[in-house]
């Protein structure tokens, strides 16, 4: 692109000194172009290059639910072109709503997407493979619940064979994770897939379901909110909370990643994408009922307003840009479940603003 101005004018000269000079030889016809190549090469010298900031549109992908609120808001109050526009570059953002996590992770790889939001295990694996793919904000802390409606089953000790554990993805999703972590500080890291064989692929309104059926399909559900909270409604208990091997507190389950070589060349389009995540941020916790309002008119659940009200607010919920728990995960992945190749720090992980 920066180049093509002056093969145009080159072009166009060429073609004057075969019109102009066609008696002359190809020596002489050189030698002229040699001449004036010097003062081509000077000119475009003063040409500021077309920065890669000036793209059309950038295609940022995300999926539904509550995890998601942030870069919903940022859709739909157009944050990305606010800021955009305010760092002086006309740039729009694309959202692509995708069916689940492999085409978001597929996306990123290929070039597809320049954003999107992914679980926090994806996010460490994209990191570990690439050493490029890193998050640049997180959409939040929820809580991570195993839910169950068996009054004998108290605590994951508890669990064996007449059970079945509903997760999003035996082994590798956040919800087996989570699950590997209290095995393995219950009976040793050795031991820390011992629940892996009870475990099957479900999804949650599914597992939901089946829970709330009592149809012993599943007997426990892996799951955050509103599922947790509906599950509980109807007479369930929690058997294990993520705070149990977080450190006590809860943590990231979805996040924003990006490519560090495209922020490198593209650097006011991610100010603009790390400033609107940052506002719409403060957008939900400036006036919780605000936001609970905003996702029931935009997040197409199906949940009520007053449920969804009741989540927003809690207090086990904390939307905030800077990753949490995520060291945890990371340690897990690559020194007992295997998942991951490289020892990865927090700061590997991220990007500078949130070191």
């Amino acid at each position: 692109m920066r180049n093509e101005p002056g093969t145009r004018f080159v072009a166009r000269l060429d073609g004057l000194i075969i019109s102009c000079f066609p008696e002359n030889i190809m020596r002489a016809r050189v030698g002229f172009m040699a001449s004036i190549f010097g003062g081509v090469l000077a000119l475009l010298a003063h040409v500021p290059a077309r920065a890669a900031d000036d793209s059309a549109t950038i295609a940022i992908g995300y999926q539904r639910g509550l995890a998601y609120l942030p870069v919903i808001l940022m859709e739909q109050q157009k944050l990305f072109e606010k800021h955009a526009a305010r760092l002086g570059i006309k740039t729009t953002a694309e959202y692509r709503l995708l069916g689940g996590p492999a085409p978001i992770v597929d996306g990123l790889l290929g070039g597809a997407l320049q954003a999107g939001v992914v679980g926090t295990p994806s996010a460490i694996l994209l990191t570990d493979k690439t050493k490029d793919i890193k998050l640049i904000g997180s959409m939040g802390n929820f809580p991570m619940l195993y839910m169950t409606k068996k009054p004998g089953l108290k605590t994951v000790a508890d669990l064996g064979p007449q059970d079945k554990i509903a997760t999003t993805a035996v082994k590798t999703g956040i919800y087996s994770l989570v699950l590997q972590m209290k095995a393995a500080k219950l009976w040793g890291p050795e031991n820390y897939d011992r629940l892996d064989k009870y475990t099957v692929t479900m999804s949650h309104a599914d597992a939901l379901t089946a829970i709330l059926a009592g149809s012993g399909t599943v007997t426990v559900h892996g799951c955050s909110y509103p599922h947790a909270l509906q599950e509980q409604d109807a007479g369930a208990h929690a058997i294990l909370d993520s705070k149990e091997v977080l450190g006590g507190a809860n943590g990231m389950i979805t996040g924003l990643v990006a490519s560090q070589k495209y922020c490198s060349t593209n650097p006011k389009t991610c100010q603009a994408i790390i400033a609107a995540l940052t506002e719409a941020h403060q957008w939900i916790n400036e006036d919780k009922d605000r936001a609970a309002k905003f996702f029931f008119d935009y997040g197409k659940t199906g949940e009520t307003l007053p449920e969804l009200t009741k989540q927003v607010k809690s207090t086990e919920v904390k939307f905030t840009i800077k990753p949490e728990g995520l060291q945890p995960y990371a340690d897990f992945m690559y020194g007992v479940s295997k998942l991951v190749k490289n020892k990865l720090s927090y700061n590997e992980l991220v990007f500078d603003h949130l070191r």
